[in-house]
């Protein structure tokens, strides 16, 4: 199974969780820093995510029957089976006809589901997350392997420099420049590889107005060649 990765903006988006346990627990508490509205469907859940629910009330409705409008408009949609203890007795948050009846559901209106620690009823996996600055990459191993992601995840440091960081910022400010100028791909790659060498990275680290000034410089130089 071959998989296509995506990066999702989620702030004020809609996100669903059906269960009661810690993984939902997890789940959520990744996810609201990401400024997502939360709406979880359970007959129980554990004291510590009813106290997380009470703690962010504003954004965390608790719901103890499975609304199928609000999952029609989840961008985002997680399950768990996992069982909580509570008051000193077992308890199943969804029952497993819920559990198929939302399965059922995802399919036919094509939404993201994510199925913890049940891959096969995944529509998209939970990755490990690295970020620095601006720079965002997220590292999966189709849900077989978390610890191998972890293990790469710890690993970007040596390649993430602060240059590299430094760099990105300043393209993010002076990108669509470089687009508009130069409309040639190749040109326009080869202008970027310009930038990752080590002369540009120095003088960036100096002054962002020589960089810029360096930038203009090979912008002309691009477009002149260009059009020549």
């Amino acid at each position: 199974m071959k998989l296509y990765p995506i990066v999702l903006k989620l702030e004020n988006k809609i996100c669903s969780f059906l269960g009661g346990g810690n993984q939902i627990l997890k789940k959520i508490q990744d996810l609201l820093a990401y400024h997502i509205k939360a709406f979880i469907f359970a007959k129980e859940v554990n004291e510590d995510l009813e106290k997380l629910i009470k703690e962010n009330s504003n954004v965390i409705i608790w719901k103890k029957s499975i609304n199928y409008e609000i999952l029609l408009k989840s961008h985002l949609i997680f399950l768990s089976e996992e069982a909580i203890i509570k008051e000193g007795k077992k308890i199943c948050p969804l029952d497993i006809s819920e559990i198929q009846s939302v399965l059922k559901f995802t399919e036919k209106y094509s939404k993201f589901v994510c199925f913890i620690d049940t891959p096969q009823y995944c529509s998209f996996f939970n990755t490990h997350i690295y970020e620095k600055g601006p720079i965002l990459i997220s590292i999966s191993t189709s849900g077989t392997a978390p610890v191998i992601g972890n293990f790469i995840k710890n690993q970007l440091n040596s390649v993430i420099t602060e240059d590299l960081v430094l760099l990105t910022e300043f393209l993010s400010k002076y990108r669509s420049k470089i687009v508009s100028q130069i409309k040639n791909t190749t040109k326009r790659k080869a202008l970027y590889e310009r930038l990752l060498k080590k002369e540009f990275l120095d003088i960036l680290k100096l002054s962002e107005t020589e960089a810029l000034n360096l930038l203009l410089k090979y912008i002309v130089e691009a477009y002149t060649e260009n059009n020549g």
